[in-house]
């Protein structure tokens, strides 16, 4: 830790700093909203879209984000006991998943809903009662949120105990679900005729061209580098 301590706590701050950079986004998509959807170029998407694409997924990241971040930082550079730091650690990475890819994503599938004109494809519930639109919708709204739960009953409930011992295994098993998770967009995207075949929020989200998260399919290879790992040694507090 003294090693990395600077560098934890330099990195913190950046990300927390990041996320605070999104307020100008937050403001923009709830002025759009009161301003009925006649200002900027989307003088014809419905205003309610925004708000649950841009609007709310932003206020949660600007206002929660950088709070746990820099929670985690003053632990890091403060000196805390490896309990506090583990069960911040842990806490941080539930909050992450839960905010910046669940809320984020859930809310494009409730934006996706909302009546549009035909010829973007927006048909309200009915876009799910196709079985493969249903099937990554569940992934989705269920299947993050599972992550989620199940990274913070993981790592929590290793911070209560000492030595600390986070098991390779089961960091590698979230590392490889959560990176498949993007790795099943992928294939679901251009297996369904992308963009061009369902012009919506959701194929516009997950879309290569608009998906700015498509660097967490690095976490496949993690993962898997883990997983292999584990079976000659387990990560403690050594």
């Amino acid at each position: 830790m003294p090693l990395i301590r600077g560098k934890v706590g330099a990195a913190l701050l950046f990300e927390g700093v990041y996320f605070l950079s999104l307020i100008p986004s937050t403001i923009t998509a709830f002025a759009y909203y009161f301003a009925d959807g006649n200002v900027f170029y989307f003088d014809h998407t419905p205003p309610l879209i925004l708000l649950y694409v841009a609007a709310f997924p932003t206020l949660a990241m600007v206002t929660i984000m950088p709070t746990i971040l820099f929670k985690l930082r003053s632990k890091v550079v403060g000196n805390s006991s490896t309990q506090e730091i583990v069960k911040w650690g842990s806490l941080t990475a539930f909050t992450y998943v839960l905010v910046v890819f669940w809320l984020s994503y859930s809310m494009a599938w409730l934006g996706n809903m909302v009546p549009f004109d035909r010829a973007r494809g927006q048909y309200g519930w009915s876009f799910l009662f196709e079985p493969v639109n249903f099937t990554s919708f569940m992934v989705t709204v269920v299947g993050l949120l599972l992550i989620a739960l199940f990274t913070l009953k993981l790592t929590l409930s290793a911070s209560k105990t000492l030595p600390i011992k986070i098991g390779l295994r089961g960091i590698g098993v979230v590392m490889l679900v959560f990176g498949g998770y993007f790795l099943f967009n992928l294939f679901y995207f251009y297996l369904t005729g992308g963009y061009a075949s369902h012009p919506n929020v959701w194929y516009e989200m997950i879309g290569p061209p608009h998906n700015v998260n498509l660097w967490c399919l690095v976490f496949v290879f993690l993962g898997l580098t883990l997983l292999i790992s584990s079976k000659t040694k387990n990560y403690g507090d050594s």
